[in-house]
């Protein structure tokens, strides 16, 4: 009988095991790295993007204007404009300014995805769009052609992030890429940091207007609004929204309209409302709201259907300009101060669902939803004629104030 060592298995094992290692170690090294890497300084960072409608020119050029391209099929309907990066340090020029962090570029054309590519023609740098931040649309861009048609190409394409802002100006969209910052930074980073504030500034609207969100708002078909955007001469401002039915643009509503439907959601739990002073209404009182809660509930009466909209509020006493001629301010004038105050709250809700109704607008489709999941049987009977029986639904609103400080110093 042969005998076998104890460990003669276990080099056996040690040596299929340093093999394996081997052949790891060597597949590794020959698949290690990025096939497509793209060093920093080769990248051409797009940190915004600008749609417009290309103006028919009744005395076209004889040449081929150097940005725009041989374009096989169709007509050219869209200039595209990009805010790409200066990688390059700017230099300090004899006025004491340093050069701008980014420049623009721009092409004509049918294809967002044609031009980004014959873009290529007139930059050393290969575009990057994985850091864009917003992308502006002109109201005549989205007229013509509708707004998910133009957010495809960007649906598509994997470098782009669904975090991305999007805009609506009612002028042309690359004024906007042109508007230098008062902080220096790229528009695009600019954009979407000014975004930010909307938590405490009622009159934009809510966060969810980034592509990911407008993109499943508009998969479930519904509604949906977005920033508007100005520029004239030295300013930039952010306020408003521009309203969709599905992904067609129907107008626009107001800072008011805004705020009254964010109140109504009970999105906002920080916002400034004014009324006039009671004996001198060229005065105004304010109260900043610190803290704030909403529901809308839907009612079923017969074949009636209303709902009512129930807000409460607290905050401070933030500016009472009749100060002077009033005096200070006693315990009774508190609570005149929060009745008006609710009124003025009320009012605020209500026309802006009036607003909404009008447009037969309901963003993301909120309204018709809390009927579906509240009123399932109702819903059923009436949702084919969802689209005329919305616009007569009577709306109660009914709003509750507390002030809880007045910062009197007298």
């Amino acid at each position: 009988m042969r005998i076998y060592p104890e460990n003669h298995g276990n080099g056996r094992r040690a040596a299929r095991r340093l093999a394996a290692f081997a052949a790891l170690t060597v597949l590794a090294i020959f698949t290690a790295g990025c096939w497509d890497r793209v060093e920093i300084q080769d990248r051409g960072m797009v940190k915004s993007m600008a749609v417009d409608v290309v103006e028919a020119d009744p005395d076209p050029p004889a040449t081929q204007r150097v940005e725009d391209f041989v374009q096989p099929h169709g007509p050219k309907q869209f200039m595209l404009t990009l805010e790409v990066v200066r990688l390059a340090g700017g230099q300090r020029q004899s006025s004491g300014t340093s050069e701008s962090q980014t420049f623009t570029i721009s092409s004509h054309g049918r294809s967002l995805h044609e031009m980004k590519r014959d873009m290529l023609g007139q930059l050393s740098k290969n575009l990057d769009f994985g850091h864009m931040d917003a992308v502006i649309f002109s109201e005549a861009a989205l007229k013509q052609e509708g707004l998910r048609p133009l957010m495809d190409n960007f649906l598509r394409d994997p470098s782009i992030r669904w975090r991305m802002r999007i805009y609506v100006t009612s002028g042309t969209a690359r004024s906007i890429l042109e508007y230098k910052t008062p902080t220096g930074e790229p528009l695009g980073q600019f954009l979407a940091s000014l975004m930010t504030n909307q938590s405490r500034s009622t009159h934009m609207p809510a966060a969810r207007t980034d592509m990911g969100y407008i993109t499943i708002a508009l998969d479930n078909g519904g509604d949906v609004y977005l920033p508007r955007i100005e520029v004239a001469e030295k300013a930039l401002k952010v306020g408003g929204g521009a309203a969709f039915h599905k992904d067609k643009f129907i107008g626009y509503v107001d800072e008011p309209t805004v705020q009254g439907w964010r109140l109504a959601r009970g999105l906002q739990k920080a916002a400034s409302i004014t009324i006039p002073c009671e004996e001198h209404p060229e005065n105004l009182a304010v109260m900043e709201i610190t803290n704030s809660s909403a529901t809308m509930e839907p009612h079923v009466d017969g074949d009636n259907i209303y709902f009512t909209v129930e807000y409460q509020a607290s905050g401070n006493l933030a500016e009472f300009q009749c100060i002077n001629e009033h005096g200070k301010v006693e315990p009774q004038d508190i609570h005149k101060l929060e009745k008006r105050f609710a009124q003025e709250l009320t009012r605020s809700i209500a026309a802006s669902l009036h607003t909404m109704q009008v447009l037969n607008f309901d963003p993301s489709g909120v309204i018709a939803e809390k009927l579906k999941s509240r009123e399932h049987a109702t819903w059923l009977k009436i949702k084919d004629r969802w689209p005329e029986i919305y616009p007569t639904i009577p709306f109660y609103v009914h709003a509750s104030v507390t002030l809880q400080n007045i910062g009197e110093h007298r």
